[in-house]
């Protein structure tokens, strides 16, 4: 075989042999136990949420699979190395963006970029992403002269240009305007169904649109623990409700003092706090001709009320409610 026809064959990637393994996974911090027992994989292609009330453990496990933390016990392998002993190969086929990281402030945007493209051994800076998502206009700018939103961008625009292998994500679209980070949305897809090297991907989030639209699996876990994993329909078929209305609750406090004189057959299934309507109690469809007619029916605003399928949002607070999230 001669050089040309070395050149000219695909790029093959086994997508069946995974990029990141934990296997038994726990880290503690004297008593406090943050992860605990954990195991799953990530292969070529795969896109993968973490979903967690705060405090669950979330930050400590990405940061774990990128060797930022040790585990106490079990075993994270990246790549077939152990997690904490990765070298500049294998770090260079990874991307990374953290909750919270640190930028050189004095830089301007262009020669902390350049300063990545060194790092990763890539010549120039070429993506089209560079002007999707706006960076193109304040390349000159100072890093420490950026908004919060524009820094944000920054930072994701460097994990992925490289082009990684793996890309370790936490929380990477939380203070995003819509348009941004639906380029962001575009661009992971992409990356993950490149049929010549698919990125896998490594997520968490608290936006679950943004989980339910995007992985392959789920996994949502508390206290350290994982409480379920699947596919957003697998888990919204396992643990959504089926024919449910939802009611806004005008106030909790009297709600709850009613709602424990009522019936048990109408008892709100359950009562939680939603991102954009507050606290809401679920019931049953079949519950609501004559939970109309109790006194509990004075504290719901029923001119909100809404009649829904199951979604991840769903799942997700069933399976956390009492937490913090």
């Amino acid at each position: 075989m001669n050089n040309h026809d070395r050149n000219t064959l695909p790029i093959v990637v086994n997508q069946r042999v995974p990029i990141l393994q934990f296997d038994s996974v726990s880290k503690s911090y004297e008593e406090n136990v943050v992860v605990d027992e954990l195991s799953f994989s990530l292969s070529p292609g795969e896109f993968v949420a973490i979903l967690g009330p705060n405090g669950a453990g979330k930050t400590t496990l990405l940061e774990m699979s990128v060797g930022l933390r040790r585990p106490t016990s079990g075993l994270i392998r990246i790549f077939n190395h152990a997690a904490h002993r990765l070298r500049c190969p294998e770090k260079r086929r990874l991307g990374i963006v953290l909750q919270s990281q640190g930028f050189p402030t004095l830089l301007t945007v262009d020669e902390y970029l350049h300063m990545i493209a060194a790092a990763y051994q890539i010549p120039r800076i070429e993506s089209e992403l560079l002007e999707s998502l706006n960076i193109d206009k304040i390349l000159g700018k100072r890093i420490g002269d950026l908004s919060g939103g524009q820094i944000r961008r920054i930072a994701i625009f460097a994990a992925i240009f490289p082009k990684p292998e793996l890309l370790v994500l936490d929380e990477p679209t939380s203070s995003l305007d819509p348009s941004t980070r639906l380029v962001v949305w575009r661009e992971l897809r992409k990356m993950c169904r490149d049929m010549k090297r698919p990125c896998a991907v490594i997520l968490s989030s608290h936006d679950m649109h943004e989980a339910a639209e995007l992985s392959d699996e789920v996994l949502i876990i508390r206290q350290g623990r994982l409480c379920t994993r699947g596919s957003p329909s697998e888990l919204i078929a396992m643990h959504g409700h089926k024919g449910k209305v939802r009611i806004p609750i005008r106030n909790e406090v009297k709600f709850r003092y009613r709602f424990n004189a009522l019936p048990e057959d109408l008892v709100p299934e359950i009562v939680a706090h939603y991102p954009n309507e507050g606290a809401c109690a679920i019931f049953d469809q079949c519950q609501l001709s004559a939970l109309l007619k109790t006194p509990v029916v004075e504290d719901l605003d029923l001119d909100r009320l809404s009649t829904q399928k199951a979604t991840l949002e769903d799942v997700f607070v069933r399976l956390t409610c009492g937490e913090n999230t």
